[in-house]
């Protein structure tokens, strides 16, 4: 997904909602290695910064 959006942003087109996506999906990513990080074994992932 983040290949095909960064081959495509600069050409303009994604759509919000595919950004939106990307972004979710980062979230959860750096959630996952903060809780590897720290040995939290909670529900990490679910959770988003606001």
């Amino acid at each position: 997904m983040a290949d095909d959006i960064a081959f495509r942003l600069p050409t303009k087109r994604v759509q919000a909602d595919e950004l939106i996506q990307l972004a979710d999906a980062l979230c959860t990513v750096a959630n996952l290695l903060r809780a590897h990080a720290t040995g939290d074994d909670g529900d990490a992932a679910r959770e988003t910064p606001d």
